[in-house]
């Protein structure tokens, strides 16, 4: 059974739209609706992501800042 908005299609039936074309009408916005949905937890996701690879990255240059530091200051000295 395909999904569907029941609000618009009870609301397309009391204002006497035919019921197929009230139930297609409900189905496609409801199909957009999923759609919507979809995208909202992918960019969740990838936000998640992002953020992984902020943390990442500030550590790896934090690690190479420190080794160069080490590799300046503190060479040719006893």
């Amino acid at each position: 059974m395909p999904l569907i908005s029941y609000e618009l299609y009870d609301a397309l039936l009391s204002v006497h739209v035919e019921e197929d074309k009230a139930r297609k009408a409900a189905e496609a916005v409801a199909v957009f609706e999923n759609r919507f949905a979809e995208i909202r937890a992918n960019l969740a996701s990838m936000k998640t992501s992002v953020l992984w690879l902020q943390v990442f990255l500030g550590l790896n240059l934090t690690v190479s800042f420190l080794i160069l530091g080490k590799l300046f200051v503190f060479t040719g000295k006893p």
